[in-house]
């Protein structure tokens, strides 16, 4: 798609543009290709890998969109446009998948418009406020992420526009303290043991979670259960019900195709979106699900809007961290089948014998890496 049919696609005559609206029609066209192959592909948007590439990417695309005056959604639009220049017999899957792709692009587009207005509006106070060639403070450029959404490159390039620059160190300080902050909330407290007894009367009311994930790793139309907030971490002072932007919580679903952590392997991450048709905005992200007396516990840090009791979410799994978590799963059977042939076939006993001296003490099985403890006595 070429920057002169994005400029008609938008009604735009491309030989009247400005210098600067051009190179943003070249924007809106270079990213317009990337993300149709990239959702193609099954490429979710989301706050890591993979999805985080596609989410930069539309963001960009809809600020430069704003830019050159388009007024509400068009990337379904481009979208269109994009599929039709690509050669059926060269690309098959994407006029299979276009209505797929349009789904998932638009999506991202709209929650994006939902808070660009006011991100705009405190970008634009961050950075007439910040002196000519000077640096934004790696705290404002948190604060426009964290809250509007804007990626860090966002923040960065309207910045370099005018001749600032951001604190990029600053920025990952902010961001390692909120990591920090969220695990230490979510290890530190085991609310079905030690909560007061309004919450375990919460708990039992919500009742059992189904687990959808061997089959599928996106639920749509879950319903939340049960909210709970710890206040400032204090076991029986808890909020429950509900949970605003900015607060970390432990969200009940009534099916999920999250995977609570055990046998050693660590739970699922990704996040939990508003049903289509949802009256309200809600946005979070799954950092951790933990099984606690029974209970799947999703541990979500929630980015925008509110979730509370009653709503419908769409739950999705990080598809890529679910399939390596997965392999280095099935590494730890190779290694133990492994071991035991090795390690037996020198031992006539245990080869003679219908049990296995070798045996499995322990594992730690998530998307980076695999631990497997084992005990041999007379190895």
């Amino acid at each position: 798609i070429s920057a002169a049919l994005a400029a008609a696609a938008n009604g735009v005559p491309y030989e009247s543009c400005s210098e600067q609206d051009k190179l943003s029609l070249k924007v809106i066209a270079d990213h317009t290709r990337a993300v149709v192959h990239l959702a193609a592909d099954g490429v979710r948007a989301g706050n890591v890998r993979r999805g985080y590439v596609l989410r930069r990417l539309v963001r960009r695309l809809v600020r430069h969109g704003r830019r050159i005056g388009v007024k509400g959604t068009f990337v379904a639009q481009m979208v269109r446009a994009a599929v039709e220049l690509c050669p059926e017999e060269s690309f098959p899957t994407l006029r299979q998948r276009e209505s797929a792709v349009i789904e998932e692009l638009e999506r991202e587009e709209k929650r994006f418009l939902a808070t660009l207005e006011r991100g705009e509006k405190r970008l634009a106070d961050v950075l007439s406020a910040t002196s000519a060639g000077g640096v934004v403070k790696g705290e404002e450029a948190f604060e426009l992420y964290d809250t509007f959404g804007f990626p860090l490159e966002l923040t960065q390039e309207a910045a370099g526009e005018i001749g600032l620059t951001v604190d990029e160190t600053g920025f990952e300080k902010c961001m390692e303290e909120q990591r920090t902050r969220a695990r230490a909330a979510h290890e530190s407290v085991d609310l079905t043991r030690d909560g007061s007894e309004e919450l375990k009367a919460v708990l039992d009311a919500a009742g059992d979670t189904e687990f959808v994930g061997y089959d599928c790793l996106e639920t749509r139309g879950a319903v939340v259960t049960a909210v709970i907030v710890a206040r400032d971490g204090d076991v029986g002072e808890e909020k429950l019900g509900a949970a605003e932007e900015g607060e970390l919580a432990r969200v009940v679903l009534d099916r999920t195709p999250f995977y609570a952590e055990g046998g050693g392997q660590v739970g699922d991450r990704g996040e939990l979106v508003v049903a289509d048709g949802g009256a309200c905005e809600c946005e979070c992200e799954v950092i951790d699900v933990k099984k606690e007396a029974g209970v799947t516990m999703h541990i979500v840090n929630v980015r925008r809007g509110i979730v509370r009791v009653g709503m419908k979410l769409n739950a999705r799994v990080d598809s890529e961290l679910r399939r390596r978590t997965r392999a280095h799963h099935t590494a730890t059977h190779l290694l133990q089948a492994a071991l035991r042939e090795e390690l037996e076939s020198h031992d006539e006993t245990a080869v003679s014998s219908s049990s296995s001296k070798i045996a499995q003490a322990g594992s730690r099985v998530d998307a980076q890496r695999l631990r497997f403890d084992f005990t041999a006595p007379d190895v």
